[in-house]
């Protein structure tokens, strides 16, 4: 299980993304005036991202779209999906080998505060729905057994990051997080989370 953990940690979810509509992310932002309270078109955000590399073996490939709505200027929240595949091959010098597949949909929540311009914290409780097939081949005996691993497992992220403003109506995030439920089967198990993205609002400001 801890192999297929760490090939999780390589490529794994938040790439959020922020409205645009001032909420701090530098001191020199214009300040909008007050708008009437009720749902406001242009607080929604979305986002997502792509990510993929190479490992020991083999490969690894996710895709994380996201939507939210700016509450206040310093306070998001919003919605996540993510899909997360990876493969691996790991041959020995005898012709012995040990294969890994792994698939994991996730949904979650985000919360995010502003409590600097440019530095925000935030809580992600998820659920990975992970199918894991481990297939090991002993060359000596001319034998091979494969195990096919099932999983719901809940995480709750914590942790905070860096946003800055690029455009009129664009960001870029870093972060790290940690799983503060340390589930032994979660993705995350025993390891930092770190993500990042780019940033634009859905209808502008």
């Amino acid at each position: 299980m801890k192999r297929f953990s760490l090939l999780l940690l390589a490529c794994f979810f938040t790439t959020l993304l922020f409205a645009d509509s001032g909420f701090g992310l530098v001191n020199s932002y214009a300040k909008e005036k007050r708008r009437p309270s009720g749902f406001d078109k242009t607080k929604l955000f979305v986002g997502g991202g792509l990510g993929g590399g190479s490992i020991q073996g083999g490969y690894i490939f996710s895709v994380t779209p996201s939507v939210g709505y700016q509450f206040t200027d310093r306070f998001h929240a919003g919605f996540n999906l993510g899909y997360f595949y990876s493969k691996q091959e790991i041959p020995y010098v005898d012709g012995s080998y040990e294969k890994f597949k792994t698939r994991v949909i996730s949904t979650s929540l985000f919360a995010r505060f502003f409590p600097l311009d440019v530095v925000f914290i935030q809580a992600t409780p998820e659920l990975n729905f992970s199918t894991q097939k481990y297939e090991e081949y002993y060359a000596l005996a001319n034998r091979k057994t494969s195990e096919t691993y099932k999983n719901v497992v809940p995480a709750i992220l914590v942790g905070g990051g860096y946003a800055q403003r690029l455009g009129s109506n664009s960001y870029m995030m870093i972060s790290i997080m940690y799983d503060v439920l340390q589930n032994p089967n979660s993705p995350y198990y025993r390891q930092p989370i770190f993500g990042g993205g780019l940033a634009l609002g859905l209808f502008g400001g």
